[in-house]
């Protein structure tokens, strides 16, 4: 049976950030290829002699469209971080708490009644 290891979850949030960072840049990156891509065969059929404007601005929108689907996937993968780090945070204040409550019925009783 698999025991429970807080250690596991604080690597996998640093994973999950790890990620978001890269996750808006390689985001950004693909837009601007497939922007640049799809903008040069739209202006090659319009037979249009601003091929080179009308890449530039295919590939600045679609980077910035990348991007901004990227920054949000990566908040979600941080978030994703966080609920797992706040799940452990949970189980060490439990653990604290149920220890100090054994500990305390554990203990004899020294008061005096009467």
């Amino acid at each position: 049976m698999a025991r429970y290891d807080p250690g596991l979850i604080k690597d996998y949030a640093d994973v999950l950030y790890s990620q978001a960072a890269f996750v808006a840049f390689a985001h950004a990156v693909a837009g601007l290829v497939l922007g640049g891509v799809l903008g040069f065969f739209a202006s090659r059929t319009a037979e249009d002699p601003q091929t080179g404007w009308a890449v530039l601005l295919a590939a600045g929108v679609a980077g910035a469209l990348g991007y901004w689907y990227g920054a949000a996937k990566g908040l979600r993968l941080k978030l994703e971080a966080q609920a797992a780090l706040c799940q452990v945070h949970i189980e060490e204040n439990t653990r604290v708490l149920a220890q100090a409550a054994s500990r305390q019925a554990d203990a004899p009783d020294t008061g005096h009644s009467g």
